[in-house]
């Protein structure tokens, strides 16, 4: 998928962090090319193309995990606990190719399911919820099949 836009403002540098170890992304179909792009909480996240969203989920508290919470956990487990306490925005473009936008605030989308978005429009809000070790926002791209498609973005300038 390629992108004309980082999915946060311009302004804010961008700074990406690769999990390592047995939960990386790399190490499952549905999230091979997922990119966690380390932002403050409360950086607006903005829609990276148009399309109609299809799933919000905002009720978690800021709660977070560290490793040693995960400790003795079976992956389904683990998974389990991600979606209970992950919040998201996934955003349908119509072409076979959807987008999702996780670890957002509590009451921090600013869209509704159904709703249709234009690129750059903001989305909601990143937080501290779901497994994680430091704020971030997980953006992923798929394709209709449900697996992980590589998404290519903007070059971006020496700040």
């Amino acid at each position: 998928m390629k992108v004309n836009r980082f999915p946060f403002p311009e302004s804010v540098p961008v700074r990406i962090s690769h999990p390592a170890g047995q939960f990386a992304h790399e190490n499952f179909p549905q999230t091979r090319y997922a990119v966690d792009f380390l932002l403050p909480v409360d950086t607006p996240v903005i829609a990276v193309k148009s399309g109609k969203v299809i799933l919000v989920k905002q009720d978690s508290d800021n709660i977070h995990f560290n490793p040693a919470d995960l400790e003795g956990k079976t992956l389904e487990e683990i998974m389990q606990l991600a979606a209970e306490h992950t919040n998201l925005v996934a955003i349908d473009h119509g072409n076979g190719e959807l987008t999702e936008y996780l670890h957002l605030r509590r009451d921090g989308a600013t869209v509704q399911v159904g709703q249709e978005v234009t690129e750059g429009d903001v989305i909601g809000y990143t937080g501290y919820t779901g497994i994680m070790t430091e704020p971030h926002l997980h953006y992923n791209a798929f394709n209709s099949k449900g697996e992980s498609i590589p998404t290519e973005f903007p070059r971006q300038s020496e700040q």
